[in-house]
Parts: structure tokens; sequence; C-alpha cells
């Protein structure tokens, strides 16, 4: 099983990326191993998901209030139907964005432990 220190490893060695000061936009040079650009796409994808997944439950809470408040007003006015049609709208933009970012991070963690497996499989033949 790959721990946490393993599999973070490229943070640890500036060699392998190149970032802005502040540690945004991370990039892997060229002279990176796989198993190193597997777990970066790994922890990529898993930030991206849960990135995608704040935005989806505040989308989803605004939704919600934005329904109740349409279903409750007696006059239905044109500016809070208004409102719920685009809130309604950035919710399920939300939620396909963060159905996406799942499927990605479940993709890259299940390919990275695939290759752990064949990894293991190919040193217990040798």
């Amino acid at each position: 099983m790959t721990t946490n220190k393993e599999l973070f490893y490229w943070m640890k060695n500036p060699n392998w990326y190149t970032c802005d000061e502040d540690g945004e936009n991370v990039k892997l040079k060229d002279n990176v191993p796989k198993k190193v650009r597997k777990s970066y796409e790994m922890w990529k994808t898993t930030e991206e998901y849960y990135i995608a997944m704040d935005e989806f439950c505040e989308a989803k809470e605004k939704f919600y209030k934005a329904r109740d408040e349409f279903y409750k007003t007696t006059e239905k006015s044109y500016k809070v139907r208004e409102k719920f049609y685009k809130i309604k709208k950035d919710f399920y933009k939300a939620r396909e964005n963060f159905y996406k970012a799942r499927e990605k991070s479940n993709k890259a963690t299940e390919e990275y432990y695939s290759d752990e497996r064949n990894l293991m499989n190919d040193e217990s033949d040798k």
C-alpha cells in the first residue's frame, strides 16, 4: 500500500516541478518518473474534485433556497422567477462539473493503483 509520504513525494523534489511563488500553477517537468507523474495526476484530479464538490454544494444550497422562495411567493414576480432560473442553471452546471471532476479523479486513482499492482506483480515474478 502506498503511503501519503510516497504518494506526494513529487512535492519534496523541486527538480521535478515548477510553480508560482504562492505555490499555485504547479507544472511537472519532463524528467519525472512515470509513478510520480501518475501520483501528481491523481492528486490534481482529486483536488479538482473537491473544488467542484464545494461549488456543487454551494450551488445546491442556493438552488434550494431560491426554489423555496420561488414556490412561496404568491405574486410570482418576474424578478424572482428570473433569479430562480439563473440559479437553477448555475446549479446544473456546477453539478455537471462535479460529476466530471469525480470521474476524472476516480479514473486517475484507479490508474495509479493499477500501475502500483502491476509493479508489485512484476517484482514478485523476478
